[in-house]
């Protein structure tokens, strides 16, 4: 499915996840968001010039397209473990996503369920480690 997605809609489907609790079921699992915060502020000042109050996940996209990270950190191994999402990874991984993940998204059928698997499929090079 990767010669069909342009990388505009990957970026659109992790917004997506972002926005439909891909997060929170992570921390379910032990797995916590962190960035630096300076590009968070540098995203968010970034956004601001174009929107007066851009949401949370708007922001986490910007400091992808300013070529900054997302990191996430395994709490329950002590904060040992840690990976990260960059835009370029977001563009590699999402077509490793399960295709009814994929299909849910394209669909505009997708929810919290869709948005952990995606996110993991980026994350972890399209193992989905957790459920």
């Amino acid at each position: 499915m990767s010669d069909i997605l342009t990388n505009e809609q990957k970026l659109n489907f992790l917004h997506s996840a972002l926005c439909n609790g891909g997060l929170s079921e992570l921390q379910y699992s032990g797995i916590e968001l962190d960035y630096l915060a300076t590009e968070y502020d540098k995203a968010k000042k970034d956004l601001k010039s174009k929107d007066e109050s851009p949401c949370y996940e708007d922001v986490l996209i910007q400091i992808l397209n300013n070529g900054g990270e997302l990191i996430f950190k395994d709490v329950e191994c002590n904060d040992t473990y840690t990976n990260s999402i960059t835009l370029q990874k977001v563009y590699d991984n999402v077509s490793k996503a399960p295709q009814n993940t994929l299909l849910d998204y394209l669909n505009e059928n997708d929810d919290a369920e869709s948005a952990y698997l995606l996110i993991q499929a980026i994350l972890y090079d399209g193992e989905i480690i957790f459920g």
